[in-house]
């Protein structure tokens, strides 16, 4: 974690004032968190528009339902029955969706939360199809939202019966001090009247009570809840929910804590809206003290990088070198500053810039011209439809909002398909590989610098030979962003939590880069030293340990090993101690002058979703990057948990990428590149130095072929083998993968000095101890002797790189 001793203060100050991850009154205090009452300074009294709907599916719908709830100005909704697959989240136009799915074409919630509350999001918890929640911190409120959809009459008590015990598992795990807001489908109706539950029921309902609605009102009488939308008097048509034909019901419902009724100004069913005919829009008014800002946007314009092409490099090229960028003199400061801003003023100009919030507007770039025409005339062919009260003229004006509802789904299909046509197609051409990896690792928005200028090339490289000269950068380069990132664990609140990622400037590492090259090149680290070297990678480190517990456990020898794991060790380095410990070693004065001059009056700023941090200092700690990977390593030896985490690992990169692994219309050829390039990398990763047994290559290979036959859109139950499935998707078995891991990774060892670092492990005797009974352990060695029998080679041949590359190779 970047984030210093001295800095920790200063992160959470900047971190409370920026984003909606801080603290509310009331929590472990025994005290309510505020709504309208109490006064807090900076913040103002407004209301926060709930709603609730039945949307019957979300496929073709999602942009026409975010277009009504931008209309209806409904910050959070919360969605039933949208029968969609998975535990993942969408954005359209600013708006989020978290939904949660287990059954294609079943059941299914989700909740949607308008872009000036996003950032107000700390917790989202899925528990089934039909249940889910979403905890927003406003102000001093913690507000808990849950999307419900309990099961319809016609299913079996036990299934209705594990519904309201786990609603009511949820809603009590919520502390008294936050506010909860449920709103859901309950396939239930209260009743007009409020007999016998005038605590919970408002007394103007709709309708007739039945035995579901009988267990909503026990629920909320249970839970110290009431039905908002009984707590107001309405027309008819403002309370049913569910209109079909001669049925007009009263099933869909908004629940808050009693306590919080007063702060409730409204609740109603708005029936003109038409994305589905049967249920209806149902709404709510809640008044809550809170600090409302406009969302933040990126601060600066930024510059429209997309656009690039070949004509406009060219373009910028020209005008850069008509505008001298080049030619700067003098200091590196200035001739930094000259140089910077002719590139930027340049790029500008030729790529253009935007303005306006960092989200990006994913999926109504569809919502065409001709799709909204008919969206229109749909919604005018309704509203004829609910207001005309001759049966005549109603059946015919029926049969036309059906036609309307029809085309309107029709061109909806139509331009979703023409917008992916040409993404496939491009995919599937010869070369375009590329841009679906990028698609997937989504490296562009990463890679951004903080001034935009990513290199700068001239015909003798002035600015950084003058850098050399004065051992004085350009105060530019000593700027630097940290982004906090949360682990996944622990109180999502704490800052401890998180994890700070430094972006510094592109140009400044390549400085640092020349420096450090330098010094490594007069300066003699231990042969042992693995961390930050050139040429001593992980895998060396892992397949040393395992060697090394390999012998002793022959030997039946105790082997004591220790790993220490320092807490913010790049952090907390004294910046003094290094100055002194560079001396020691001999650098010269000129490379530690320009270190010194690297952390000299470097300033940071926190971004964070609610916009960026004023800059400050930072005295202590060392820049930091590279990349974590793991590897588990047994007390005893044995492969159990390594290959069971490197499992779990692949699985988890199958799930990140399932939207292109488990699309139709990508062919299974690219589908077979993808997994090779993403998936199987993550779940192989250290198996260069297993000593694999049969047990493991047979859960490796189970894995990997429920993957496989999901990518082919097939199951054990179609009767088709392995070996054609993996033929369609053009992979090799997983025990030849192995194979070859770890007959490229031996010819790597053989190829080394006897007195290499990694061999040393083969002159170690152990000595005393004493080998049991019975047949020994497999060890790596034994495996590789295996190997090269089964392909008919020899140590020697591994001498012979190309050779051995050959010999070895697994295609797929």
């Amino acid at each position: 974690m970047l984030l210093v001793e001295g800095l920790e203060s200063q992160c959470v100050v900047a971190w409370v004032s920026n984003v909606a991850i801080r603290t509310y009154p009331g929590v472990g205090t025994g005290v309510r968190g505020t709504g309208v009452g109490g006064s807090q300074r900076g913040s103002v009294v407004s209301h926060v528009r709930f709603g609730s709907w039945n949307i019957g599916t979300l496929t073709g719908k999602f942009i026409e339902l975010v277009q009504v709830l931008k209309r209806r100005r409904i910050q959070v909704a919360c969605v039933q029955e949208t029968r969609w697959v998975g535990t993942k989240a969408r954005e359209v136009d600013g708006f989020k969706l978290w939904y949660s799915g287990s059954a294609r074409g079943r059941n299914g919630v989700g909740i949607l939360v308008a872009p000036e509350l996003r950032e107000f999001v700390v917790e989202v918890k899925r528990i089934s199809d039909r249940l889910m929640f979403i905890k927003l911190v406003l102000g001093g409120c913690a507000i808990n939202v849950m999307s419900a959809y309990a099961p319809h009459v016609g299913l079996a008590d036990e299934v209705k019966r594990e519904f309201w015990d786990a609603l009511d598992g949820v809603v009590v795990g919520f502390p008294l001090t936050e506010k909860v807001v449920i709103g859901g489908d309950f396939n239930g109706h209260i009743g007009e009247s409020a007999d016998g539950f005038k605590d919970v029921h408002g007394g103007f309902g709709f309708g007739s009570r039945n035995p579901a609605g009988v267990s909503l009102l026990e629920f909320a009488r249970a839970s110290d809840m009431v039905v908002a939308n009984s707590c107001f008097p309405k027309r008819d048509d403002h309370l049913a929910t569910f209109v079909s034909g001669v049925w007009t019901t009263q099933i869909d419902y908004l629940l808050l804590r009693r306590c919080d009724r007063v702060l409730c100004k409204d609740a109603k069913v708005i029936p003109s809206e038409n994305v589905t005919t049967q249920h209806k829009l149902l709404v709510m008014d809640v008044m809550i003290r809170w600090e409302k800002h406009r969302r933040a946007s990126s601060g600066n314009t930024q510059i429209r990088w997309r656009r690039l092409s070949a004509e406009n490099i060219a373009e910028w090229t020209r005008r850069v070198q008509e505008r001298g960028a080049w030619e700067s003199t003098g200091e590196a400061t200035d001739m930094w500053v000259r140089t910077a801003n002719c590139i930027r003023e340049t790029v500008r100009e030729v790529l253009g810039v935007s303005f306006g919030s960092r989200s990006r507007r994913q999926g109504d770039w569809r919502w065409s011209d001709s799709v909204r025409s008919k969206v229109e005339a749909k919604k005018a062919a309704y509203l004829r439809y609910m207001g005309c009260n001759v049966e005549e003229e109603r059946a015919a004006l029926q049969v036309e909002y059906k036609k309307a509802r029809k085309e309107a789904k029709l061109e909806v299909t139509r331009a979703k398909n023409a917008a992916f046509e040409r993404l496939y197609k491009d995919i599937e051409e010869k070369g375009s590989v590329n841009p679906l990896f990028r698609l997937a690792k989504v490296r562009e928005r990463k890679a951004r610098d903080l001034d935009c200028v990513r290199c700068v090339k001239g015909s003798d490289g002035r600015v950084l030979v003058e850098t050399a000269k004065t051992a004085r950068m350009p105060d530019e380069w000593r700027e630097s962003l940290l982004v906090p990132l949360f682990k996944g664990k622990g109180d999502i609140q704490s800052c401890e939590n998180y994890r700070g990622i430094k972006l510094l400037s592109h140009t400044m590492k390549v400085w640092e880069r020349i420096i450090e090259y330098r010094v490594r090149k007069g300066v003699c680290i231990s042969e042992n030293q693995f961390g930050f070297m050139p040429g001593r990678s992980t895998t060396k480190a892992i397949h040393l340990v395992r060697r090394l517990m390999e012998e002793y456990r022959a030997r039946k020898k105790d082997l004591h090993m220790v790993f220490i794991d320092l807490e913010k060790a790049y952090d907390r380095v004294p910046r003094k101690v290094l100055w002194r410990c560079l001396e020691a070693r001999g650098v010269p004065i000129v490379y530690t002058r320009a270190i010194k001059d690297m952390y000299d009056g470097a300033m940071t700023k926190i971004r964070t979703s609610g916009g960026d941090s004023d800059s400050f200092s930072i005295g202590m700690g060392l820049h930091q990057g590279g990349r974590d990977t793991e590897s588990e390593v047994e007390a005893d030896g044995e492969l159990d948990a390594d290959v069971g985490h490197r499992v779990g690992v692949a699985w988890a990169k199958w799930r990140l990428a399932s939207g292109v692994l488990c699309d139709p219309k990508i062919s299974l050829r690219m589908k077979g590149k993808f997994y090779r390039s993403v998936v199987r990398p993550a779940m192989l990763y250290g198996a260069e130095c297993w000593a694999v047994k049969k047990t493991h290559v047979h859960r490796l290979h189970a894995a990997e072929m429920r993957m496989l036959r999901w990518m082919c859109e097939k199951t054990r139950l179609d009767r088709i083998s392995n070996e054609v499935i993996r033929r369609q998707v053009g992979m090799a078995q997983v025990e030849d993968k192995l194979r070859e891991a770890r007959l490229r990774w031996f010819g790597h060892v053989r190829r080394r000095d006897a007195d290499a670092p990694v061999r040393r492990c083969e002159k170690i005797t152990v000595i005393g101890g004493s080998r049991g009974r019975g047949r020994p352990r497999k060890n790596w060695k034994e495996v590789i002797r295996q190997d090269l029998g089964l392909l008919d080679l020899t140590e020697d041949m591994a001498l012979d790189r190309n050779l051995w590359k050959t010999r070895i190779r697994v295609a797929g």
